[in-house]
């Protein structure tokens, strides 16, 4: 199943995909500038109740990488701790951020015990650099099942507009890494972040630390906004393609 919290409209927007694949669309527009960059734990369990349980979900789409912390959300809705992989040019591990943060959630999660072992590609610190790099990586991690989560900020600005940074990572090094962990883990789910979106945040105080923190130089910026939907759609539809098909 493939699904899309709607935090932002930045996926709604892709009509391709949206023919392709009519995917569930759960409207949390709402809530979205309180939530966006960090939320409390009443939020949490709010958007917690309303997308309802984790478990056979195939591909969440999360708008722009602000709502990255709900990726804890829905790791939290499996039963057994899983190895999370996390394609991210940000290591969303912050000890001084926010608990739900979008730069702490990935903390969180371990922390919580809901991840058991951690491996993040596409990281500006180089931890795992390339596909190679990547597969020695993940040669370690026991048979069981994976969760993977995939933020595009980690490849370039010709697969990827988004509200931060341009990251290193090639779009056929990532696919080559999903097809990669599609054919010798079992994926339990995956969600999927790195979208444009205008940055409309509830509450003075949180708008200036976001604005403080956040890049001025993001890839999408100046970018028509019509431009920006077809890079994004072009990588989703791409990343859907390895992820929906048959096992060989």
């Amino acid at each position: 199943m493939i699904r899309i919290l709607n935090f932002d409209d930045s996926v709604t927007r892709q009509k391709g995909l949206l023919s392709l694949y009519n995917p569930e669309i759960i409207d949390l527009t709402d809530i979205a500038p309180r939530v966006r960059f960090w939320l409390n734990k009443k939020d949490r369990e709010e958007i917690k109740r309303r997308i309802g349980a984790s478990e056979g979900r195939a591909v969440t789409f999360l708008g722009s990488g602000d709502f990255h912390q709900v990726s804890e959300i829905l790791i939290s809705g499996f039963c057994e701790p899983m190895t999370l992989i996390d394609f991210d040019f940000h290591p969303d591990r912050s000890i001084v951020a926010p608990c739900y943060c979008c730069g702490s959630w990935a903390r969180t999660a371990i922390r919580r015990g809901s991840v058991g072992k951690y491996v993040q590609a596409g990281t500006k610190r180089g931890a795992v650099k390339n596909a190679q790099d990547f597969k020695d990586a993940v040669k370690s991690i026991p048979s069981g099942k994976v969760y993977v989560t995939i933020d595009k900020d980690c490849l370039t600005k010709d697969h990827a507009l988004t509200n931060w940074h341009e990251g290193k990572m090639e779009l056929e090094e990532l696919l080559s890494m999903l097809k990669f962990v599609k054919e010798n883990f079992r994926i339990a789910g995956v969600d999927i972040t790195g979208e444009y979106s205008p940055v409309r945040i509830d509450g003075m105080v949180k708008r200036a630390i976001a604005y403080l923190d956040r890049p001025r130089d993001f890839s999408a910026r100046g970018v028509p906004e019509s431009r920006i939907d077809a890079v994004n759609e072009e990588t989703n539809l791409k990343i859907l393609e390895i992820l929906t098909q048959a096992r060989s």
